[in-house]
């Protein structure tokens, strides 16, 4: 699943073939700012942020690749979304708001909004053994580790310009997280909470 923000739209892509078999986009939104697409595949829906003021998340569903719910007031320019299927809750951050918004899939609400603890959160990822939410912050060049039992914040930790992309290697318990600013992606040890490795990625790394 790619979101074409150009397009205000989402394409399906049969991976076998490599053919777009879907394009999923509202009508009455053609210029809708599609960000980041996440697949739940235990429950094959597919969660789309929509950048705005106020965001939406759209629900897709993969078995017929169709629009099937928007999610309203998802904060102010939101964009990454990570999800914890323990609890079946999804996690927004809210770019403009410094924040992150908890939407409870059962009901497909907001259930509470809580500090990011950084400014212009961007990206997210989250250890649901653990319970911790992992936030870049592109504003204050850092990563916010944080508890989503309770929204509070863990620990912050500094890497480099403009952190956007995080992904987790839970069975290492190591961070990646891409600097736009720095030109590298930090290396996270989430057990100790220290940086173990800065690694030169070339010019202005978005994503891991």
């Amino acid at each position: 699943y790619t979101t074409n923000r150009g397009a205000g739209s989402v394409s399906a892509i049969d991976l076998a073939t490599g053919q777009v078999v879907a394009t999923i986009a509202v009508e009455s939104d053609p210029a809708a700012h599609t960000y980041r697409a996440l697949v739940d595949e235990n429950a094959n829906k597919v969660y789309v942020s929509i950048v705005g003021t106020p965001s939406k998340i759209w629900v897709i569903d993969g078995a017929t690749n169709t629009l099937e719910h928007v999610i309203e007031d998802a904060g102010a320019r939101t964009t990454g979304l990570a999800l914890d299927p323990t609890t079946n809750r999804l996690y927004a951050a809210a770019l403009a708001d410094n924040a992150i918004v908890e939407i409870d899939l059962n009901t497909r609400t907001v259930a509470r909004t809580f500090p990011s603890g950084g400014e212009r959160p961007t990206q997210m990822t989250i250890d649901p053994s653990t319970s911790r939410l992992f936030v870049t912050h592109q504003g204050t060049g850092n990563v916010g580790v944080l508890d989503v039992r309770t929204g509070e914040v863990i620990r912050m930790i500094p890497t480099d310009e403009i952190a956007l992309g995080i992904g987790f290697d839970a069975d290492a318990q190591l961070l990646y997280v891409a600097n736009r600013g720095g030109g590298n992606v930090t290396v996270i040890d989430t057990d100790t909470y220290d940086v173990v490795a800065t690694l030169d990625a070339g010019t202005m790394p978005n994503t891991v």
